[in-house]
């Protein structure tokens, strides 16, 4: 029987409904879990935003008082990235899921 993949949030992008599917395929996941992965692969979509901006602005910007300074969006992205990994985390995403109960097939 195949396991029924609940649909992906229709506002993440294309490459985090591709995570989804990928994790939701491989893991079963109880609702709260899918709840701390949307988070995660929302904070994985704001981190590639915050990159975009990056490279087309530069990492640095001038402020009012013409002081060159770190772009905001690099903090932004720093919080996201880190807010992505401890979803997976939290998920323990990284461990192998189980293997099937019973003899491993034969030789």
């Amino acid at each position: 029987m195949a396991i029924k993949i609940p649909r992906a949030p229709k506002h993440i992008s294309r490459e985090a409904k591709t995570l989804w599917r990928a994790i939701l395929g491989e893991y079963d996941l109880q609702a709260s879990e899918q709840a701390i992965l949307k988070l995660g692969l929302e904070n994985y979509d704001r981190a590639q935003t915050c990159r975009e901006q990056i490279d087309k602005e530069g990492a640095t910007v001038a402020d009012p008082s013409g002081r060159i300074r770190a772009h905001p969006a690099l903090q932004a992205e720093k919080n996201a990235i880190s807010a992505y990994l401890q979803a997976m985390r939290l998920l323990s995403l990284n461990e192998e899921p189980p293997k099937p109960i019973g003899r491993p097939p034969g030789r």
